[in-house]
């Protein structure tokens, strides 16, 4: 469509300004009403439509589904009621939960796993909570969030060491259990999930299952229950804990390459692309909406960021937590729109929080239900 913003802007101003104590009130209301009706019913086809003139700065305007852009200058962005720029959260952070699934007790002998589900605040930090329980005890899945349930692909489970192909779910909205909903291409663990919107997509795993399966990104859908299917293909096999998400891509980082492997959401079948550099080949991962973060399973302390403007690592800080142990392997993780979580590990139930605004503080903030959830699989919602 097009539309003189400007004329319409200059007659209302013209108006308004010849307006005074002597004015008729109705004229006035009537006024008023102009002004709301243009605000209200004027939409433009998309953001990139909107006009660029230095007589808009500070206006708002909204594309035709109604969101709201407001104009620095410069661009037209979003804001929000804090005035500053409105950011859309990735499908990989959440706002009210955050969730443990599965895991070991490493201290049992010989190990055992739990197929329980373990839900904690981001709000008040208090102890995990049961939220129930997945179809089978297991360790070392992979994980994906939708807006309405966690996702847990493979795994396998202690003694026996069976490894498992399932793809099941379980709701955030209230407690429950999981349910069987799909297969993954073949059986896998250490596995790494990245959410879309609309998809879990699954990539890499531990070498040991059919031939070519963990260099292939598998997908499923969230608004219907079906089977992994294929969509792209990874430059080399990565397995281990670690994987974060923008709103375009999903990256994977772990054993097998130094560099985070990143692969687009929208191109079916495209091969990922070796992004940043790790100073470890073995990390779990959070992600803001702008960058990811990663830290060394295995040394504990260097806390690594790659913004996604630019797929450049560097390290942020070395970690103080002491003992370095309590850090030593396999927690899981998962995101709010404010923080990272990392939960539980090697000897311990213990959750950590790190803040994406101060990039410098990690804090011991609260436990999960079990004693220890090593090899969990993180969720968010």
């Amino acid at each position: 469509m097009t539309v003189s913003l400007t004329s319409i802007i200059s007659a209302l101003e013209k108006k308004m300004d010849g307006t005074d104590s002597s004015s008729n009130l109705t004229d006035v209301l009537r006024l008023a009403n102009a002004a709301d009706d243009f605000t209200s019913s004027v939409f433009y086809d998309s953001s990139g439509l909107m006009p660029t003139n230095d007589v808009f700065k500070g206006t708002m305007a909204r594309d035709k589904d109604g969101t709201v852009f407001i104009y620095d200058g410069t661009d037209w962005t979003r804001p929000n009621q804090n005035g500053s720029l409105y950011f859309e959260p990735t499908q990989a952070q959440g706002s009210t939960n955050g969730y443990a699934a599965g895991g070991s007790n490493p201290s049992s002998r010989p190990s055992t796993n739990y197929n329980s589900i373990s839900r904690f605040s981001f709000a008040n930090e208090a102890t995990g909570a049961d939220h129930g329980d997945l179809t089978a005890t297991k360790e070392a899945a992979g994980g994906n969030s939708s807006s309405s349930h966690g996702y847990v692909v493979g795994g396998f489970t202690r003694p026996s060491y069976t490894i498992f192909n399932v793809i099941e779910k379980f709701a955030f909205a209230s407690s429950s259990n999981a349910t069987d909903v799909g297969d993954d291409l073949g059986v896998n663990h250490y596995g790494q999930g990245s959410p879309s919107p609309t998809h879990g997509y699954h990539a890499g795993g531990f070498p040991n299952g059919p031939a070519g399966m963990y260099t292939a990104i598998r997908r499923y859908s969230f608004s219907s229950d079906e089977n992994a299917s294929s969509t792209g293909t990874l430059n080399r096999n990565v397995f281990g804990r670690g994987s974060y998400t923008s709103t375009t891509d999903g990256y994977v980082v772990g054993l097998g390459s130094a560099t985070a492997e990143k692969f687009p959401f929208a191109a079916s079948g495209a091969s990922s692309s070796s992004v940043g550099t790790l100073n470890t080949q073995y990390a779990q991962a959070s992600n803001s909406h702008l960058a990811g973060y990663y830290h060394d399973l295995y040394n504990a302390q260097d806390m690594i960021k790659t913004p996604f403007a630019t797929d450049t690592s560097s390290t942020l800080f070395t970690m103080s937590i002491s003992p370095v142990a309590n850090w030593y392997q396999e927690c899981s993780t998962c995101s709010s729109t404010t923080d990272g979580y990392w939960q539980g590990h090697f000897n311990g139930n213990s959750i950590w929080k790190f803040n994406f605004s101060s990039e410098g503080v990690v804090t011991d903030t609260a436990d999960l239900s079990n004693s220890t959830h090593q090899g969990s699989t993180g969720h968010q919602f």
